[in-house]
């Protein structure tokens, strides 16, 4: 045995120590396998009970509730939003037809009259009340809105172009559709915002 020793080149002292280090390294290598384990099954039943439970009949109800609301309240602003743009089309459709009744009657030295009808729907129609074989201009449809003039509400106004450039009736009219900002008309400075002057002479009562 000391010959073995010795031919080798290596003391009782080192194969003891080599072998208790290679048993050390064994059993660190099981005890961090251990613990892997013990924390993948940790983590496994954690996440599968708080996350991977199916829903409640409570927290489904809530779930649906709150889509609902936020789809109604997505589909309210969108409504408010098309409602105001219909809304000022119809104005300015309105406020073009005006001037353009206006400058007809002067270009052709006819009177004008339009009828602005308020129901379910609002609608403006023109005629020339000089010459009967001059064709209506077409009907435009205003859609839902409610008109005062003077502060007074009407189912109809009319309103008269003359050939000098007058028009009646005078005073101011206000235009609304549900909740939406109204507009409000001076006549008189409509026509002569639009024609860069005044409104002539009033057209004498027949």
């Amino acid at each position: 045995m000391k010959n073995k020793f010795k031919s080798d080149g290596v003391s009782p002292a080192t194969n003891i120590l080599s072998s208790l280090a290679s048993c050390h390294s064994a059993m660190v290598a099981r005890s961090r396998q251990k613990n892997l384990c013990s924390f993948l099954v940790i983590h496994k039943v954690i996440f599968h009970k708080w996350y991977k439970k199916p829903l409640t009949l409570i927290e489904l109800l809530i779930a649906i509730t709150l889509i609902i609301l936020a789809t109604s309240a997505m589909g309210w602003k969108m409504a408010g939003m098309i409602a105001k743009k219909r809304f000022n089309s119809s104005v300015e459709k309105l406020r073009s037809r005006l001037l353009t009744c206006r400058r007809l009657a002067m270009n052709m030295q006819s009177d004008w009259r339009g009828e602005l009808s308020i129901g379910k729907e609002a609608q403006f129609s023109t005629q020339c009340v000089d010459d009967a074989r001059v064709f209506p201009m077409p009907t435009i449809m205003l859609g839902p809105i409610q008109c005062s003039l003077n502060g007074q509400e009407r189912n109809k106004i009319f309103f008269d172009f003359t050939s000098s450039g007058d028009i009646r009736p005078h005073g101011q009219i206000e235009i609304r559709s549900g909740h939406l900002n109204p507009v409000k008309w001076d006549l008189i400075e409509l026509f002569s915002l639009e024609e860069g002057l005044k409104a002539g002479p009033s057209h004498p009562s027949h």
